[in-house]
């Protein structure tokens, strides 16, 4: 969950504020203040993210006020009633026209709700690829290496991470895959709670091969396609049949739930270099620093190319930490996937 810090002078918004808050599944009420003082100090020790009225900071003008903000490091909303048009977007801050609160109806609050939650969510991923992306490729330089990729023919799992542009890109995948797959196919896909199961329904009346909600202790089958459920991790624990899958609500990686990394740095512990692993389209890094032990540990890494993504936010990510062995099109994954699998005992 991310903690909001709310600042405002008024009560009464700072109470709708509050209520608009409990209405959101990612965000909760970090506590809230009445001026700048108290805003700043709460900032400092209890805030993954803010919500400020420009107002509160009276000495300060709204571009100032942005620069200011931006010092925090964390995502932030911005309420202003001063025109923004020629305002440059900050990264990890958005300014909108400040809503009529003490108007709202219940049905504007909930649906303020979903907007607020997007666009938090959004901010945290400005930030994260921004920032944190730099720090992986940093960590992982010296581990990149130009030497030919050894395949397996021992591969226990095939392993997909994806993000924005998602569902039609694992649709153009499995489509390519269909037939006989030797391996059963694991995907965290970064994805709303009203979605991952009308994804699962669209992709199973599009495509042959059978695709679920992964369970908790479940063992996966060849051949078949187990999806991350919304706000659940996806990892894997070894058993008496080689491995399963386990779901738990452990915090957040990358501020993600489900997490590509929770998924793949588990799969690395469970199944070592036994793995193809497949960075797809999405924003952020997430997946990058899994993809890359995966790498050092012998197992297969492909990331798909700019040209074919819809944002090539992960998978550039990946590329650049040295965590790719292989970079491909979105067409030719699939083929290699299959090539891949023909070298299996």
């Amino acid at each position: 969950m991310t903690r909001i810090v709310i600042g405002d002078s008024s009560a009464v918004v700072r109470s709708i504020e509050k209520e608009v808050i409990s209405n959101c599944r990612r965000l909760s009420f970090g506590g809230d203040a009445a001026t700048e003082e108290s805003f700043i100090s709460k900032i400092s020790s209890d805030a993954d993210g803010f919500i400020l009225d420009a107002n509160l900071l009276k000495h300060y003008t709204l571009e100032s006020t942005i620069k200011h903000c931006m010092k925090f490091k964390i995502p932030g909303i911005i309420f202003t009633s001063q025109e923004t048009k020629c305002l440059t977007k900050p990264r990890g801050i958005d300014i909108i026209k400040k809503p009529a609160f003490s108007s709202l109806s219940s049905a504007q609050v909930t649906e303020l709700s979903g907007k607020l939650e997007k666009i938090m969510d959004s901010l945290k991923q400005e930030l994260l690829f921004n920032g944190h992306m730099q720090k992986v490729a940093a960590a992982a330089k010296d581990s990149a290496s130009d030497t030919e990729p050894v395949i397996r023919n021992d591969y226990k799992a095939i392993l997909v991470g994806v993000s924005t542009g998602g569902p039609a890109t694992l649709m153009s995948l499995l489509k390519s895959l269909e037939g006989e797959l030797k391996l059963p196919l694991l995907i965290t896909q970064h994805i709303d709670s009203t979605y991952d199961r009308n994804l699962i329904s669209w992709l199973n009346a599009n495509v042959s091969m059978p695709v679920q909600l992964a369970e908790n202790n479940q063992v996966p089958l060849a051949g078949s396609v187990y999806f991350a459920p919304s706000d659940v991790h996806l990892t894997l624990a070894k058993s008496d049949n080689g491995f399963k899958m386990v779901l738990n609500h452990d915090p957040e990686v990358n501020f993600l739930r489900p997490s590509v990394d929770k998924m793949l740095f588990s799969a690395a512990e469970v199944l070592g270099g036994k793995c193809i692993t497949i960075i797809l389209t999405g924003m952020g890094s997430d997946g990058a620093q899994g993809c890359l032990k995966i790498k050092e540990l012998g197992g297969y890494t492909i990331t798909q190319d700019e040209e074919s993504c819809v944002v090539y936010g992960m998978p550039k990510a990946a590329y650049e930490a040295g965590a790719s062995l292989e970079v491909l099109p979105l067409e030719q994954i699939g083929k290699r996937i299959k090539e891949l699998c023909e070298k299996l005992k």
